[in-house]
């Protein structure tokens, strides 16, 4: 199952500095973790990629990001976690989380 959120630039920016300042836990015990932990950073890579892709567009226009069902479970669950208090990146999370579960549910 594919799963799309439509996004722009700065949202996608926001994002990914918001995850890289999450700290991830460094002992993953069960198998479900270590699926889960797999996920998350597949799903972190397809955006880091989307980022390096976008890095010379100027124009604001969003633009698609596809995941499979466990990506986007596993980068729900860590927006869902996040822990910013900057209003704009808990926005965009917010907004993406909003995306995302719709299409979970």
């Amino acid at each position: 199952m594919k799963i799309k959120i439509k996004i722009e630039k700065p949202q996608l920016d926001s994002i990914i500095q918001v995850l890289q300042k999450e700290r991830q836990p460094a002992v993953v015990n069960s198998l479900v973790e270590k699926s889960e932990m797999y996920s998350y950073a597949s799903a972190f890579q397809k955006l880091l990629k989307k980022q390096i892709e976008k890095a010379l567009a100027f124009d604001s226009k969003p633009f698609v990001i596809t995941f499979c069902f466990a990506e986007a479970y596993a980068l729900w669950k860590y927006l869902k976690l996040s822990t910013t208090t900057d209003v704009y990146r808990a926005n965009c999370c917010e907004i993406v989380r909003n995306q995302l579960h719709p299409q979970l549910v």
